[in-house]
């Protein structure tokens, strides 16, 4: 019997974290036995490794896809789109729901901390325990932080200097408008010496899509090897140690997917909630297995594009959605501001939640595509709000599981946005297969 593919996907996920938590209980025994019998430690390391290799490759591959699958449905799209007033409407209106999700996910956030309280759960003894095991990272990511950019520096670093060098470093934003100028370029030009040109985009772009399908039908094995090696690493004690920060976050998390989105998709956008949840399913487990929404991002447009958003649509959205669409990541980081400065005993004003809430969402904006990049300009979040900012070591060591869950809502976002946009200039307002 031929399993669905989100039904694999699944399995494969759960198999993925039992698996984690077992090796990561049996760690001491697994230690022992490999230090007393040295060619079985030799197979569990080797093994680890191909696993953890496994998920890796499958990551690269999909990264490797995300800049020329964008660079060529862009340019193909803008040049066949004559009408400029259609793309600026679909920039504007992308813009503007991208900011308006983003705010009300600080909101959200920020309303649940101070119902929840969730820095009263955790003892001082616990807090001092947490930021010890944490120091070094923290330090880490404190110093990443000090090259994190403006929202100013932002926008003048979309437009690149050198395109190669924006395709090399995989810069997403500078990528987007130099494909979009490169399309508009071509559209005002006539027909015979535009036409070879776009249809070689188009093309590459066809040739990009079928190896994503491709890729595809290997995504359930990546799926579980990029979820047992980190479970595996991270525990159920750390979990259990900063269990009401969490269920904080996952349950604003749960509140956007499943009541905001919903809203705005019934008041806004031509597709049933249902397709769409059904469509973009292989992109929600992908995202929660590799927390990247770049390396998500061909999945993503492979799902919007099945259930009817026009090519060109679809491309713009998501592509600037992997830059400035990190709902999930504004959550995450008005909870965390508020749970530090609960946990060092400090009240927050009125002025420094507002605070919380301009500079998460500008934050937000800012956010790269990858692992764990949220975590970086929650330091930004913590100056504004005057909060110790060594207090992000308290965070850390359940930040890798619940970046993957705002991963989902960040790809869900984008696909959100993209009904919503797409189906206003001219969806099918229909679904097809959504598997690969």
């Amino acid at each position: 019997m031929r399993i669905p593919f989100h039904i694999k996907i699944l399995l494969a996920m759960v198999l993925g974290i039992v698996v984690g938590l077992i090796v990561n209980q049996s760690m001491p025994w697994l230690t022992r036995v490999g230090e007393q019998v040295p060619a079985l430690g030799w197979v569990f390391g080797f093994v680890g490794s191909v696993v953890d290799a496994a998920g890796k490759v499958f990551v690269r591959a999909l990264r490797f896809i995300a800049v020329p699958i964008i660079l060529c449905s862009l340019i193909a799209g803008a040049a066949a789109m004559s009408d400029f007033g259609k793309l600026r409407r679909i920039a504007l209106r992308t813009i503007t729901l991208f900011l308006l999700t983003t705010m009300v996910a600080t909101v959200i956030g920020l309303t649940l901390a101070n119902t929840v309280r969730p820095g009263r759960f955790v003892s001082p003894e616990a807090r001092d325990a947490l930021l010890a095991q944490t120091q070094t990272v923290a330090q880490e990511r404190i110093r990443a932080a000090g090259g994190a950019r403006s929202i100013g520096e932002t926008l003048l670093e979309a437009v690149s200097m050198n395109p190669f060098d924006s395709l090399a470093r995989g810069d997403m934003l500078q990528v987007v408008v130099g494909a979009l100028a490169i399309g508009i370029a071509l559209a005002w030009l006539p027909k015979d010496k535009s036409g070879p040109v776009v249809a070689f985009f188009d093309g590459l772009s066809a040739a990009f899509q079928a190896i994503v399908t491709f890729i595809m039908r290997y995504a359930h094995w990546a799926v579980f090897a990029l979820l047992a090696p980190i479970v595996a690493a991270v525990g159920w004690d750390a979990i259990t140690s900063l269990l009401a920060y969490s269920l904080c976050v996952i349950g604003g998390l749960c509140v956007i997917l499943f009541i905001e989105y919903p809203i705005l998709i019934r008041a806004l956008s031509p597709y049933r909630l249902g397709e769409l949840f059904r469509a973009i399913a292989p992109a929600q487990a992908l995202a929660f297995s590799a927390s990247s929404s770049a390396a998500t991002l061909p999945v993503t447009l492979k799902c919007v594009q099945t259930l009817g958003v026009p090519k060109e649509s679809a491309s713009l959205v998501c592509s600037l959605g992997t830059t400035i669409n990190m709902d999930g990541t504004a959550l995450m980081q008005s909870i965390a501001a508020v749970f530090i400065a609960q946990v060092f005993g400090e009240h927050l004003t009125i002025a420094e939640q507002v605070a919380i809430v301009v500079t998460a969402t500008l934050a937000s904006i800012g956010a790269p595509g990858i692992p764990s990049g949220g975590i970086v300009l929650l330091v930004a979040v913590l100056q504004a709000a005057h909060i110790p900012i060594e207090g992000i070591g308290l965070v850390l060591a359940v930040d890798r599981l619940l970046d993957m869950a705002r991963t989902v809502v960040n790809v869900s976002g984008d696909a959100m946005t993209a009904a919503i946009v797409g189906g206003r200039e001219g969806g099918s307002g229909g679904s097809q297969s959504p598997g690969p």
